[in-house]
C-alpha cells in the first residue's frame, strides 16, 4: 500500500470469520481508488459496508451501513470491492455454495495526514452484533467475545451455528450460538433485492451486570 494514502479494514480479517478471498495479497483498495473530489476537498474517514458474495464467490450486493460523510468516498468503495476482489465458494453445513454475507469498515487517510494517523494508530474495535449480560463474566470483558458463523434460510432465521473465532471460555462460545438465536430474523439479499438463504458471519459481546 503506498504512503501516499492509508485505507484499512479496520473489521477483522481473520480467514475463519467471512468468505475467503481468492488471492489473499490483493488489496481491496489503493492509492489510485481515491476519488479526485475528495482528494482535493481534503475528505476523509470510515465506511462501514455489508458486502454479499454469490455461490460462485463474486459480490453481488454492496450496501453502506455507515457512511464516511463523502458519497465519492462510500461509492468508490463498493465499487472498488465489486471490481477488484473475488472469493472461493462460501458452503453451508452440507458443503453446497450458497451466499455469503460480511460486513466490514475501511477507513480513508488523506495523503495530508497519513503519517499522523499510522503514528496515532487506528481504532480495530469490532461492534458487537448481540450484547448478552451475564451475571459474571468468568474472563475479562475484552476477551469475552465469540464470532459465529450462522446459516440462515431466506427468511433470515437461523438454521444452524458454529463458532469461528472462540474466546477463551467454552461456557461462552455456546452461549454465543444460543444467544444469536435470539436475533430477529434479517434475510440476506442477493443483487435483485430477493431474500436468499446464505451465511453470515457475527460478532456476540458479553458484559457483566
Amino acid at each position: 500500500m503506498s504512503l501516499g494514502l492509508m485505507v484499512l479494514l479496520l473489521q477483522q480479517t481473520n480467514l475463519s470469520f467471512g468468505p475467503v478471498p481468492t488471492d489473499l495479497n490483493r488489496e481491496w483498495l489503493t492509492q489510485a481508488d481515491y476519488p479526485a473530489d475528495a482528494l482535493k476537498e481534503r475528505r476523509e474517514g470510515p465506511v462501514e459496508f455489508e458486502l454479499t458474495v454469490d455461490p460462485t464467490g463474486k459480490p453481488v450486493l454492496c450496501r453502506t451501513l455507515q457512511s464516511s460523510g463523502t458519497a465519492s468516498l462510500d461509492r468508490t468503495t463498493c465499487a472498488a470491492i465489486y471490481a477488484r476482489v473475488r472469493f472461493k465458494p462460501t458452503l453451508d453445513d452440507d458443503g453446497k455454495p450458497v451466499f455469503a454475507s460480511i460486513t466490514r469498515t475501511v477507513k480513508w487517510v488523506h495523503p495530508s495526514r497519513y503519517h499522523l494517523a499510522k503514528k496515532a494508530g487506528v481504532p480495530t474495535e469490532p461492534v458487537a452484533d448481540l450484547t448478552v449480560t451475564v451475571n459474571r463474566l468468568p474472563i475479562p470483558a475484552d476477551k469475552a467475545r465469540v464470532g459465529i458463523r450462522v446459516v440462515l434460510s431466506d427468511r433470515g432465521t437461523q438454521e444452524s451455528c458454529t463458532v469461528a473465532l472462540p474466546s477463551a471460555r467454552p461456557a461462552l462460545d455456546k452461549l454465543a450460538c444460543t444467544n444469536a438465536a435470539s436475533i430477529p430474523p434479517e434475510p440476506i439479499f442477493d443483487a435483485a433485492g430477493a431474500p436468499v438463504r446464505g451465511v453470515r458471519w457475527r460478532r456476540i459481546h458479553f458484559v457483566a451486570q
